[in-house]
C-alpha cells in the first residue's frame, strides 16, 4: 500500500509484488495508477526507484509521471511473459537482467538495480522461445504452508526485503496455529521447493530446528547481530560472506 511519487508528480500505489523464485529477488512493483492518472495497473522495476521512505510509506522514482502513464500495459490476471519484461525494458531503456546468464548476479551485471554505463541495451524485444519467466507474486504466496522434512507447519506471513539490492531475504513465519510463540525467520535460499498446486513451501530442514530459532521481534529492525546468530542456529554461511 506504499503511494508511489514519479520524479514530478503522484502516480499510484504499491498493489502487489512481483519476485524471481529462483533468484529471490524482487524484478517489479505492480503499480494501480487509477487515482492519479489513465487508471490501470503497470509494472515498476527497482531500477526506477530512487528512494524508500518506509516511515512516511512511500516510494520516490527517477521517472516522471508520464512515463509511467504510458508504459506497457499489463494483465494483471495473467502472467508476466519475458516478451512483455523485455518490451517494458525497450520502453524504458534498461537491459535485460536475464541475457547474462544463471550465475551472473541478481541483476545481470551487479548485485544493486543500478545501471553501470557500459551495460548495452537491445534494440528491440525478441522472442527468445523462453515459454515464461519465473516470477511470482507475493501476494499469492503469502499464505502457503512450510513444509519441513518432517513435518507441515504454519504459513508465509511476510517477507523481509534488502532495500538496496532488492533481494528477499527472509520469510516471516506465522506458526501460533501450531504452537504457541512469536513468528520465526528463515531464510528464502534454504527453501527447497515451492508447490503451487498445494500451496507449501518446502525448507529443507527439520521442524524443530525451524521452532527452535531465535526469538524474532517483527517491530525490531533486523539486526546484522541477530542475522549472524539466525545463520548459526541454522548451520548456514551467512550471505554477506559467501
Amino acid at each position: 500500500s506504499f503511494k508511489v511519487a514519479a520524479s514530478d508528480a503522484p502516480a499510484g500505489e504499491v498493489k502487489d509484488v512481483y519476485f524471481d523464485d529462483i533468484r529471490w529477488v524482487v524484478r517489479y512493483l505492480v503499480v494501480d495508477t487509477r487515482a492519479w492518472v489513465r487508471g490501470r495497473e503497470v509494472l515498476i522495476s527497482p531500477l526506477s526507484v530512487a528512494h524508500i521512505d518506509a516511515e512516511r510509506q512511500r516510494i520516490d522514482l527517477s521517472v516522471t509521471q508520464k512515463q509511467v502513464d504510458e508504459s506497457p500495459s499489463i494483465d494483471a490476471a495473467m502472467p508476466v511473459s519475458r516478451m512483455m519484461e523485455a518490451q517494458l525494458n525497450r520502453y524504458y531503456g534498461y537491459p535485460d537482467y536475464w541475457a547474462f546468464g544463471v550465475n551472473s548476479p541478481v541483476w545481470g551485471w551487479g548485485d544493486m538495480p543500478m545501471l553501470p554505463p557500459n551495460v548495452t541495451v537491445p534494440a528491440a524485444p525478441t522472442d527468445s522461445g523462453d515459454p515464461g519467466t519465473h516470477l511470482r507474486s507475493m501476494r499469492e504466496v503469502i499464505g502457503y504452508h512450510i513444509k519441513a522434512r518432517d513435518e507441515t507447519f504454519g504459513h508465509v506471513e511476510d517477507m523481509l526485503v534488502d532495500p538496496d539490492s532488492w533481494a528477499i531475504r527472509y520469510l516471516l513465519v506465522d506458526t501460533k496455529n501450531w504452537w504457541p510463540g512469536p513468528p520465526v525467520l528463515v531464510g528464502v535460499e534454504w527453501a527447497s521447493d515451492i508447490d503451487w498446486g498445494t500451496r507449501t513451501l518446502a525448507m529443507d530442514m527439520d521442524a524443530e530446528r525451524i521452532k527452535a530459532c531465535p526469538p524474532y521481534d517483527p517491530s525490531t529492525p533486523v539486526s546484522r547481530e541477530y542475522e549472524a546468530d539466525l545463520h548459526k542456529h541454522y548451520g548456514r554461511t551467512v550471505y554477506w560472506r559467501q
